[in-house]
């Protein structure tokens, strides 16, 4: 019986030992920024966007340390899990701030309902995600949660809402159709547009455009990515980002024209501040 206690104890040691700890409960406060970067796809791939990710992450940091951050990179970075994660901060968060930042390819999907037969849509590692499908998901965003959406990817404007010095020695357009596209229908201005909604979007491109995915300073991003993070900063207004980015993009080496939709009172608030209590 000796013998047995002892190999128990001895069982007991070493399941201590290579048994991993339980993960820790994500504790979401009241700041959190949810961040999804792709650049391994199977046809595609591109070369900037964990750059972007790493970018946006430290520029938020910098200035905003309050906040926590959830990143997924790759293969990780599925449409399920998009979705899962945004419901999960909705859960938790009753009030705050969320970042909601994606980094890849957008394409287009046919949906009859929308004016021009098209939705745009997120291209994540194993598919799309259209517009019509998040602007669902917003739906059970928490009333006291304000929601900043920060999309380089292209067709970004439309894609919450279904209906709108450098030296540059490579650029690839962060798209990726998924259907065949009509002889005619044309990939093609900046602007602040209020919607009826109660969330922000900053978008690399408008509807009809692309992003780019560049090489720019001897770095691999997106140009959008590239201007945003130098323009973020406390104490203007969301608005205000969005016309210090105008003065970059559109460019002769960037056609695309960046844009500010949603709650015209979220786009002249001062970047994540809480009311005093």
């Amino acid at each position: 019986m000796k013998k047995i206690g002892f190999i128990m104890k001895i069982i007991t040691f070493f399941k201590r030992i290579f048994t991993p700890e339980p993960e820790k409960p994500f504790v979401y406060g009241l700041f959190c920024c949810i961040s999804f970067a792709i650049n391994k796809y199977s046809q595609g791939p591109l070369r900037g966007c964990l750059n972007d990710q790493k970018k946006i992450v430290a520029r938020i940091k910098q200035f905003w340390s309050q906040f926590v951050f959830r990143l997924f990179q790759d293969s990780d970075a599925t449409w399920q899990r998009f979705e899962a994660e945004i419901l999960r901060a909705f859960e938790n968060m009753p009030t705050g701030w969320l970042v909601i930042h994606y980094s890849g390819h957008g394409t287009y999907k046919r949906n009859p309902r929308e004016i021009d037969g098209f939705s745009e849509a997120f291209y994540f590692h194993n598919g799309s995600y259209a517009d019509y499908q998040l602007y669902e998901l917003m739906k059970k965003k928490p009333a006291g949660l304000k929601v900043t959406f920060i999309l380089d990817c292209c067709f970004s404007t439309g894609i919450t809402i279904p209906r709108v010095k450098h030296n540059p020695h490579y650029k690839q357009a962060r798209f990726l159709a998924s259907e065949p596209m009509p002889e005619n229908f044309k990939v093609s201005k900046r602007a602040i547009i209020e919607e009826d909604i109660d969330w922000i979007v900053f978008a690399a491109c408008g509807e009809r455009e692309t992003a780019a995915d560049a090489y720019i300073n001897g770095d691999y991003t997106g140009a959008f990515t590239w201007y945003f993070t130098q323009v973020m900063r406390p104490g203007v207004f969301f608005a205000n980002w969005q016309k210090d980015v105008d003065k970059y993009l559109p460019s002769k080496d960037f056609q695309q024209s960046p844009s500010l939709t949603g709650s015209n009172k979220l786009m002249h608030e001062l970047p994540f501040e809480m009311p005093a209590a």
